[in-house]
Formats: C-alpha cells, structure tokens, sequence
C-alpha cells in the first residue's frame, strides 16, 4: 500500500494490478447516504463484522471498480481495510497527522480515529460506545 496525501489517493496491491482508493466529497457524501447519518459507527461494525457486502460497496465508492469486483477478487481483507481507512484519513486530514494538528483531529469522530488506530474493536466491547 502506497499513500499519497496531498492526492488522497492510496494504492492497493491486488492480483490485477494497483488500485487507487480515494476519497472525494462525493464519495464521503456517498458513505452518508450508503450507511446513514452515523456512517462512522456502521463503517467500523462493517469492518468489525467482516462484512464483505457493506465493505465491497464502500470501497466501490473510493475506487474505480465495482461492488462485484471487490467481492470477485477479494483482496486480503487486513491490508484493504488498513488502506480504506487511510484513503478516509487522508480524505479528512489530508497530508496532516491528526497529532501535528488538534484542530485537525477533532474532525474525525472518536470512533473512527480508534478504527484508524486499531482496525478491530476488542472482543467483548459494545458495537456503539454512545459516543
């Protein structure tokens, strides 16, 4: 996985090649539409669940692939997760890391900054903290 943050883009290895993951306004609007108003909270119980389908349309919105190409292909689940959540970050923070900026930071939700960080939520923690 590369990243590039002042495109946002992130590349992913796949068997066919290099993919770019991006981020537009478009496509975040996209995630709001596609999982609601807390599309934050269904994006990390998506990724906690291994929720291919949820997951496959997310990463059609950030790609130039379809759905059914993700769920086809299926590249390693940890190392495309690892970069959907980076192509967020970068689409939020750009080429800035949350702790150079705190402003920056407070952008992102509590919960996605703790997906970013760990990926998974530990076993036996709710699915939403009502936060």
């Amino acid at each position: 996985m590369t990243e590039n943050p002042y495109t946002g883009e992130v590349t992913i290895e796949t068997a066919e090649g290099a993919i770019s993951l991006r981020f537009s306004w478009r496509a975040l609007g996209g995630l709001r539409h596609l999982l609601g108003k807390e599309w934050e909270v269904r994006l990390f119980e998506a990724i906690s669940e291994t929720d291919t389908e949820t997951l496959a349309q997310v990463l059609a919105l950030g790609s130039s692939k379809p759905e059914g190409w993700w769920l086809e292909q299926s590249p390693a689940f940890n190392p495309t997760m690892k970069a959907l959540q980076a192509a967020i970050r970068l689409a939020y923070l750009g080429p800035e890391e949350p702790q150079e900026n705190p402003q920056a930071a407070r952008l992102l939700p509590t919960l996605l900054q703790r997906v970013m960080r760990h990926g998974r939520r530990p076993a036996g923690e709710p699915a939403s903290s009502g936060a």
